[in-house]
């Protein structure tokens, strides 16, 4: 089940990094390959948390060659109880992570949340791992991608990525605010339908 993790996590990554380019660029295949990149990636890392024979000797993912290092370094049975939680707790965090990154930039509810328990948590695994001296830079840099995302206001991502239609923009930002508002959803709704029918 290793090899088919990488493989996926290998094409996911540019998938997600152009899709990002391509939302940003206001090209409406944008959401399709973000959905396609962050989703798989959210996949792969919530799968390999789990599974038997992912990195029992390094709590995080990271990249196959740095398992496969670790393991014959320090054989199958080295990984003790805190090993298997680090690499559970920094999976799953890896997931919720990047399925928040996903959740704010297609200007979905509950983006805040996800980014909020995903950063938390797997600060918490890199401060357990820093005190053993297995500090990872991968779940580092996933980290400070959570925390970028949630520092950026929603409102800045929507008036970015819909830049090219400032009433929707306006009407989203609005809804954005008013969150029990549901004229305010339905008047977004209301405005996509005509947007499409439109076309």
């Amino acid at each position: 089940m290793e090899k088919p993790l990488d493989t996926v996590e290998k094409i996911a990554w540019p998938l997600a990094i152009l899709g990002f380019a391509a939302k940003w660029a206001l090209v409406s295949a944008g959401n399709y390959l973000l959905l396609a990149g962050l989703g798989s990636l959210s996949v792969v890392y919530f799968l390999r948390s789990y599974w038997p024979g992912a990195s029992a000797a390094q709590p995080q993912p990271g990249t196959a060659g740095q398992r496969r290092r670790l393991r014959s370094a320090e054989g199958h049975g080295g990984a003790d109880f805190l090993d298997d939680y680090l690499r559970k707790i920094t999976g799953i965090s890896t997931a919720v992570i990047l399925m928040g990154v996903l959740f704010k930039l297609m200007s979905w509810s509950s983006g805040a949340t996800l980014l909020v328990v995903g950063v938390a948590t797997m600060v918490l695994a890199i401060c357990i791992a820093a005190f053993k001296q297995r500090l990872n830079w991968f779940a580092l840099a996933i980290a400070a991608l959570g925390g970028i995302m949630l520092y950026v206001p929603s409102e800045t991502v929507v008036r970015q990525f819909h830049r090219d239609d400032p009433v929707l923009a306006e009407k989203m930002v609005y809804q954005i605010q008013h969150p029990s508002d549901r004229a305010a959803a339905a008047d977004v709704q209301q405005y996509l339908q005509q947007k499409r029918a439109a076309r």
